[in-house]
């Protein structure tokens, strides 16, 4: 940059000869030599001032009394502002007075030239824009408190770090009126602060601290509200300036917090992410952006459904306060102790994954809670409302796991599987009810500790095993087309009501007062592993106890699975096995029979298999299906069983024969082979010399 020197006042000084950025203008050097004035020709290395002087200030101007302050003693104009340091000291200026400065297309430049030390300009006169212009900014702080204002339409300012590490950037007033919008760039350490709320409508703001256009805010720069206090911004706001993912920073100052009301949206080209980091704001705008949300020790709150925008939502250390009638959130992530609180009419959340120590709280009064995937670890959710809340396909936690789910009095849940899941957690409320389903064949696996009271459904197409003695509460269970299965070394003393649906496991069903279980048109029972699955993982046959307080009534149309791994081992081990303590009596009839499922179980592999390996239909067994309390009653023959020998136990019997007995207080299964040809020759032979004997002795 060339200078031309001159001598005023017995002070040689050079002033600036401008290039591209400030083409056909002036510099003018102030002094403040003689008073603060703008309009002292004094003061001024070119004279007072016109609309192409560059009013420039820096340490190697600046004289007593006034160097480091310019007062608009009148309204003047100027193409537009320099702010130097010289030397390694700063250059410091403040502007004041109640007049305007007109400011051209030249903007106001801060250490463009000499950025050896850190910069200081403070403007509270007012400021009319006569042309769009950049306010170029290098490690330096830039105040400007008074009104911004145009004299034509659609001035717009950009405010850009053209490299400092940290620069900040202040917008004092809430009554500036350009249209034109403020755009921030230039990465990190790129700090606007607003210090003042705008007025008028949400995106048509009337005026405000980036008057009534539209807010970009670059990648990787913040914007943030002043300390101790609650800004709002009506301004539309654009999450990023350049094509590609965008990432910028928006919230509160120390203490305060940042309102936004006007819509925030993405780039073209790009997706912006907004970030919050320790600070708090709050989402009111029906945002369409799409790159996510990211928080941090921050405190938000979210006032519209699409508030957070689109994009997936992350939380660390937070508190998300959510206050719509329906957030539909994608993916969320709430972490790290964050709390997430909805308060609306029916949220719902996809994929939500809370770990570490955080909890999910619905306080929302007769709405239904829609959760889909949630993945929970050492975390909670929490229903205090009265509501029907809904659980979809749960990923399994792992043992250990101090996860837990929390009812209010009158809750219900609904907890819905299509695959498997374990869940290691617990399930709490006095007086709530928690009903178990699926679309599919799902099983729902249970072990904790559970004290819901008001009571458990199990329907069409869910087993739920209780891997734990309380996993259903303590209410009563409702076994209404599912399936109960009791984990091994489990003693389930819950009331059932087996209207339709199938009860089996390797554990103890011991009500504690008298239970009527009436196996009849889809009712099930399966000692031992059956088709319904394996509780606790158990890959093998084993025994199912009922205890005293049941009875049991074998009626037309119900089944008893039989699982067989070897034919010719031992009851509980080999082959499945039920012992109940309490009366077992038959209803069924040759007219309406009840079903003995005969089920082949692989040796080596505990899996199910069409054929059993350990089963030679040349030999005659005999198994104990079921060890009654007492003598079984109601017995009047093997025709009122249909032994099912054919859909999982598919070997060939060679003509071989099935029938069930009842002896005593057993029920048993025999097979009975065709026997061999020689024995057939032998027996006829037999009856052949008995005939000749009878002959003789006639």
């Amino acid at each position: 940059m060339l200078r031309l020197k001159w001598v005023a006042m017995g002070v040689t000084v050079s002033a600036p000869f401008w290039g591209n950025s400030f083409a056909q203008v002036v510099p003018d050097d102030w002094f403040g030599s003689t008073n603060s004035n703008f309009d002292t020709a004094a003061n001024w290395s070119g004279g007072i001032p016109g609309a192409s002087s560059i009013l420039t200030f820096s340490p190697q101007f600046a004289l007593p009394p006034s160097g480091n302050s310019m007062t608009m003693d009148v309204a003047g104009s100027a193409a537009g502002i320099d702010v130097e340091a010289h030397g390694f000291l700063s250059g410091n200026i403040s502007i004041g007075g109640g007049f305007a400065l007109t400011l051209g297309a030249s903007g106001i430049s801060m250490n463009q030239t000499d950025h050896s030390a850190f910069s200081v300009a403070d403007i509270t006169a007012p400021l009319v824009l006569s042309a769009s212009q950049t306010w170029s900014i290098r490690n330096s702080d830039l105040t400007v408190s008074g009104a911004v204002s145009e004299s034509a339409g659609g001035t717009s300012v950009t405010i850009a770090n053209t490299g400092g590490t940290l620069i900040n950037a202040t917008l004092n007033s809430g009554a500036s009126t350009f249209s034109g919008g403020v755009t921030l760039t230039g990465g990190p350490g790129t700090l606007l602060i607003l210090g003042a709320s705008s007025t008028g409508p949400a995106g048509a703001p009337t005026s405000g601290p980036v008057g009534t256009g539209t807010l970009t805010v670059g990648n990787l720069t913040n914007v943030q509200g002043p300390n101790l206090a609650t800004i709002t911004l009506a301004n539309n706001i654009v999450a990023g300036n350049v094509p590609g993912a965008n990432t910028v920073t928006i919230e509160g100052g120390p203490g305060g917090t940042i309102i936004l009301t006007g819509t925030i949206s993405d780039p073209a080209g790009g997706t912006g992410l907004v970030q919050v980091f320790g600070r708090s704001a709050d989402f009111e705008g029906n945002n369409t952006f799409t790159g996510g949300t990211d928080f941090d020790f921050a405190t938000v709150k979210i006032g519209k459904d699409t508030g957070l925008g689109s994009g997936p939502v992350t939380a660390n250390n937070s508190t998300l306060n959510f206050t719509s009638i329906s957030p539909n959130l994608i993916s969320p992530t709430f972490a790290n102790s964050t709390t997430a609180n909805f308060s609306g009419f029916s949220p719902g959340l996809t994929d939500p994954s809370i770990t570490a120590n955080s909890n999910v709280n619905f306080t929302q009064v007769g709405a239904e809670v829609l959760i889909d995937g949630p993945n929970m670890v050492n975390s909670s959710m929490n229903f205090s409302a009265d509501s029907l809340a809904s659980i979809f396909n749960m990923t399994s936690d792992s043992a250990g796991s101090s996860n837990s789910i929390n009812l209010n009095s009158s809750s219900v849940l609904s907890f819905s599987e299509v695959g498997s899941v374990k869940y290691h957690g617990t399930i709490s409320g006095a007086g709530s009810s928690v009903s178990y389903a699926s679309d599919g064949a799902g099983i729902i696996d249970l072990y904790g500790s559970n004290t819901y009271s008001g009571g458990s459904t199990i329907f069409s197409g869910a087993l739920v095993v209780a891997d734990n003695s309380s996993a259903l509460g303590t209410g009563p269970v409702m076994v209404n087309g599912g399936a109960l299965g009791i984990g091994a070394g489990v003693a389930l003393t819950n009331q059932v009501d087996l209207s339709d649906g199938a009860i089996g496991g390797y554990g103890t069903l011991a009500p504690v007062s008298a239970d009527a279980l009436a196996f009849r048109a889809g009712g099930f029972l399966a000692g031992g592993r059956g088709t319904m699955g394996s509780a606790s993982g158990v890959p093998v046959p084993g025994t199912l106890t009922i205890g005293p307080n049941a009875s049991l009534t074998l009626a037309g149309g119900g089944t008893m699975q039989f699982s067989i791994m070897n034919a010719t081992g031992v009851a509980g081990t080999d082959y499945s096995a039920i012992n109940s303590a309490g009366p077992v009596n038959i209803t069924a009839t040759a007219g309406s029979q009840f079903t003995i499922q005969l089920v082949a179980v692989n040796p080596a592999t505990g899996q199910f298999q069409l054929n059993s390996a350990n089963f030679n239909n040349g030999t005659a067994y005999s198994w104990t299906l079921l060890t009654a309390g007492t003598p079984i009653t109601g017995f009047t023959g093997s025709n009122q069983f249909d032994v099912d020998d054919t859909t999982d136990f598919q070997n060939p019997f060679q003509g071989g024969t099935f029938s069930v007995g009842v002896i005593g207080n057993e029920l048993t299964l025999t097979f009975s082979p065709v026997p061999e040809p020689s024995t057939w020759v032998l027996m006829a032979t037999g009856l052949c010399a008995l005939g000749a004997a009878a002959r003789r002795r006639r």
